[in-house]
This record gives C-alpha cells, structure tokens and sequence, in this order.
C-alpha cells in the first residue's frame, strides 16, 4: 500500500514538471490527435472488403487439376479474388515454380518425396485415383510382359507408379517396359502404337480414362492392396472407382473396384500474401465449389499427410473461427487495464490539479475585495465610535457596497475559483455592512423628522 501510494505520488510529480511546459502539452496533445486518429483509420481501412490476387497451376490442361483450379477461378471471381490460371507438365515442374516464386498457387499430386525450401502446405483436398488402364485383350491382373506407360519422366504420377510397381515385385526391364508419353502424345498416337496399360493419376471421372474406355477400348484394372500399402506410405489414401463410372454397356468398371488414392494437394510459395490465401481457402471449402466440383471436400482434412510447412494464410483460415482471446490472454489483458487505469488516473488528478494551478487566476481579484469591504467596517466602525453618523456619508457607504455586490454577482458566472466558498463570504460581509449602515440612516431620519 505504501509502494502504491509513493508510486502514485512520484508519478503525479512527475507529471506535473512534464505539464508545466506548453510545448509538451501540445506534443502530447498532437500524439495522442494522431494515435486516435491511426486507429479509427485502421478500423476503418479492416472492414472495407479487399481484393487479392494469386497465380495458380493445376498442371497439364487435360487433367482433373487444371479442371479444378478452373472451377475455382470461376468462383472466386464474385468473391473478389483473382486467380491467374498457368498451364504447367506436371507437378514436380509446378513445385519448381511455386519455389522460384514464379507461381504463388498449385495444386499437386501427394506422394512426391522431393523437398523444396520455400514450398508451404496449403490444402489436403480429396484422394486422386491411380487409373490402371489395360488394353481389352489383357488379363486385368497380369502386367508381367507389357508395355506400361507411365507418363513423362519428370511428372509425378511416373514417381508413384513406379512406387506400385515395386511394391507389387515388377522390375522395369525384367518384368515391364516402361514408355513415357504426354496425355497429349497418347492420345494422338494410332492404335497400333498404343502401350498396353497406361497409369494415369486424376480425380474422377478421368477425361484420360474416359477416353481410352470409350474410344479405345481399355479396361480398368482393380489394385487388391491399398490397405496395406496405405501402412507403409504416409501419401496412400483407401479408394474406389464406382462401377460405371465409364462405360454402361458394356460395364466400365463393372463393380466398384479398389485402387491407390494420392492426395491433391495445394501448396503455395512462402512469401504468398497469407490473406489472399485465406480467402481462397474460404471459396474453396464453401458449397459452391462442392456443387462445381462434385468433390466431398472437407475442411477438417486440410492438414493430413502434409508433406511442407504449414502457410501462414492456412493457419489464418483454420483460427478464424478461433475466440480473439484465449482466458491466459484475457487475464493478461485484464492485469494490463488495471495497471493502464492506475496510471491514467494518477495523471489525470495530476494534470487536473495542474490545470487547476495554471487556471485560478480569478480568486486573487475576489480575495482583493475583502480589504476594501474590510476599509468600510473600519470606517463604519470608527463612525459608531464617534457617534457622528451623517445621513450623506452612511449612503455613499452603502452605494459603494452595492457597486461591490453587483461586480461579484457580474464576474461569479465567468470566474473560475479554487475556493468555490469564498463568493458567499463576499456576499455576507456586503449585506452585513449594508443592513448596519441602512439601519444607521433609518435612525438618522426618524430622529429628524
């Protein structure tokens, strides 16, 4: 208590000194005009909607991915973000790019083992199904001896093939030969040329699948093991292509059939705005883009098997649904407002008494009163004592009082007064004197007449 009090006492000093200057007053009265100013602008300037702008790839113009960021664009386009769509080979390119800054959005495949530094984890969407697509003569369940296409080497669906390929105990060169052609080149290639399965790596319906089912006629394979392989890679996700996804007549698959799902994937590049990210993430998990999409796409999964660091933009979205402040900071916060509230009131009752110090100029004039009204009881005084009481002599007094009471009653109303008591004082000695000297003339004249 006494530690507060001597606080409190040097502070008020403290701040008395420091006001006693004008041009400090005005510095602190222009800081604190500009603090106040600077947050009702903030304010201001934080609910005024913004507009953003991002870069983004979903790869190769054929796939579900780039079919997906189009979507997505489309959508964002009412919600005042823009996304700038850049066709890209495949998603080990993309990552290249979003790590060069040369692409601020992508959206890739799961399963990539390469790193890249500034490569950030946005999103994990929905699993992507490997397509194992077999010539119609082949035995669905025996790729020993056939031509497996794979995709361009530098691609990701190459990276993941190879994976099921080795799990299944198929060497390139001994068990398969391996070709890597374009979507694009296999399409335009003459039946005859065609590989004998192709894996292609897309949500569904596959445009790729769709294709070579309908035109070509290719089956699709089942792959018996993603339980067990989802054991041993974290990327693996459990997955069904339905029956007839494809074909109807004949059945294309004809019963639901299980394959190795890859997780689709956003990344971003870790200078990206984290706003601009936040705000995709809103479009891109609203019912919108579940009906534009036909995907089950669900906010709950948007870290699983994150292969980079988490984007500050995916961390924003995920707290904004967060309280502002947790009950550890709403007790900081509490601490911080008392000691705010000690001190301000310690400089205001300072700044008031400074004030008060610099603004009771009035009393002296009142205080100056007092000796003039005490001239006049001495002189009222000395009349009595002489018994020489004139008629003419007692109504100057008694003008003179009047004249006094009239400037107190004038200037009470514009004065500012430390001592709020010291005008009744004034008026109680004028009407004192006044009734003596009144009552005196009365006399004068009734002994007269």
């Amino acid at each position: 208590m006494i530690d507060e009090e001597v606080g409190s006492k040097f502070l008020e000093d403290w701040f008395q000194k420091i006001m006693s200057h004008k041009i400090v007053r005005l510095a602190l009265i222009i800081v604190l005009v500009g603090v106040v100013t600077g947050i009702l602008g903030y304010s201001i300037y934080s609910v005024i909607p913004k507009s953003y702008e991002l870069s983004i790839s979903g790869g190769d113009i054929l796939s579900s991915r780039h079919y997906f960021a189009k979507k997505l664009q489309e959508e964002a386009e009412s919600n005042r973000l823009k996304l700038l769509i850049q066709p890209a080979n495949g998603s080990l390119e993309i990552l290249e790019q979003v790590n060069e800054g040369k692409l601020d959005v992508a959206f890739i495949q799961g399963g990539l083992d390469k790193k890249f530094p500034n490569v950030n984890h946005v999103a994990t969407l929905v699993p992507e199904m490997l397509h194992v697509l077999v010539r119609g003569d082949l035995v669905e369940d025996d790729l020993k001896g056939t031509v497996i296409d794979l995709g361009p080497r530098d691609e990701g669906t190459r990276i993941i093939g190879k994976k099921v390929l080795d799990y299944m105990g198929l060497t390139e060169g001994v068990s398969y030969v391996e070709t890597n052609n374009s979507a694009e080149d296999l399409i335009s290639m003459p039946a005859n040329r065609l590989p004998d399965v192709i894996f292609n790596i897309s949500l569904t319906p596959s445009y790729i699948a769709d294709y070579f089912v309908k035109d070509r006629g290719y089956k699709l394979m089942e792959l018996p093991f993603p339980n067990s392989l989802a054991l041993r890679q974290g990327w693996v996700a459990n997955a069904e292509i339905l029956a007839f996804t494809y074909n109807v007549d004949p059945p294309v698959p004809a019963k639901d059939i299980q394959t190795v799902g890859t997780n689709l994937q956003v990344v971003a590049n870790s200078e990206a705005d984290p706003k601009a990210i936040s705000k995709m993430l809103e479009i891109l998990y609203s019912p919108a883009m579940v009906g534009k999409t036909r995907q089950n796409l669900k906010e709950e999964n948007i870290l699983i098997a994150a292969s980079f660091p988490v984007s500050a933009g995916t961390e924003l979205f995920m707290a904004r649904k967060d309280p502002i402040f947790s009950q550890e900071d709403f007790e900081k916060i509490q601490g911080i407002v008392g000691i705010g509230i000690t001190v301000l009131s310690t400089l205001l009752i300072a700044f008031r008494k400074k004030k008060g110090k610099e603004q009771d100029t009035d009393d002296a004039e009142f205080i100056s009163l007092f000796k003039e009204l005490a001239a006049i009881e001495t002189e009222l005084n000395q009349l009595d004592a002489k018994g020489d009481f004139q008629a003419r002599r007692l109504e100057d007094i008694v003008s003179r009082l009047n004249q006094h009471k009239q400037w107190v009653l004038e200037h009470y109303a514009t004065s500012v007064l430390k001592d709020a008591g010291i005008v009744d004082r004034l008026l109680f000695s004028i009407n004192d004197s006044r009734s003596y000297a009144l009552l005196r003339i009365q006399k004068i004249r009734g002994h007269a007449s």
